[in-house]
């Protein structure tokens, strides 16, 4: 079995518990199990007069995902967020630059690729990097500290900025700083795309284990 044969999390074959239709009209990375763990669930949020588009709740697969992906330096995950959505969304963007989130330069130079631009590269859209990191951002520290740190970025004073539409990117919109502060030194830019959403940021729903506790109340009522 060729190494592209195999699920990208899991390791077993990606053909595995497909169906017929699924084997004849779609390309996947994932086995059908994970991919199932991995469904995009598109949702839209405001941030004062920015649009941000995310895919994913910040939890779950897509946050284990995405940390072994960045912490692990595993870059053979880095196509599997955007493949279900690769041919929709470059079609929407396909006159739009990209502008990235910027990484620490100690990050980068950790893993050896920068996240967001790596993320994004199979739309085959232009990404422009103008923006970079004013100082090396600190994981620890309280949330407004944190929340302090990632806005610490600024305009890269040898480069150009592009014309036209421009779309901010993201891997996940956690506390909008970043991204805030993007829309701040780029005011064209409107709209943006992320990953991933933090929790906070989508309507308050029940947990799984909630859910499933509730059909469980029900039943034992419905036998009573």
């Amino acid at each position: 079995m060729r190494p592209d044969d195999r699920c990208r999390w899991c390791g077993g074959p990606v053909a595995q518990g497909a169906s017929l239709i699924d084997l004849l009209c779609t390309e996947d990375l994932l086995c059908a199990a994970c991919r199932h763990q991995l469904t995009p669930k598109p949702c839209t949020v405001m941030l004062g007069t920015l649009r941000i588009r995310g895919f994913y709740g910040y939890e779950g697969l897509f946050r284990s995902m995405l940390l072994q992906y960045k912490e692990c330096m595993d870059e053979a995950l880095q196509d599997v967020f955007l493949l279900p959505l690769a041919r929709r969304l470059r079609r929407q963007l396909r006159h739009a630059v990209l502008i990235p989130m910027p990484s620490s330069t100690l990050k980068r130079r950790q893993r050896g690729f920068d996240t967001v631009p790596s993320l994004f590269s199979m739309l085959h859209l232009p990404i422009a990097q103008v923006l970079e990191k004013s100082g090396e951002m600190l994981q620890s520290g309280n949330a407004a500290q944190r929340r302090h740190n990632a806005a610490q970025i600024r305009l890269k004073a040898d480069v150009s900025l592009p014309a036209g539409r421009l779309v901010l990117i993201d891997d996940v919109l956690t506390t909008g700083a970043t991204l805030q502060a993007a829309a701040a030194l780029l005011p064209q830019a409107k709209e943006a795309v992320v990953l991933g959403v933090n929790q906070r940021w989508l309507p308050s729903r029940p947990s799984v284990f909630q859910q499933i506790g509730e059909r469980g109340r029900n039943k034992t009522k419905e036998k009573i």
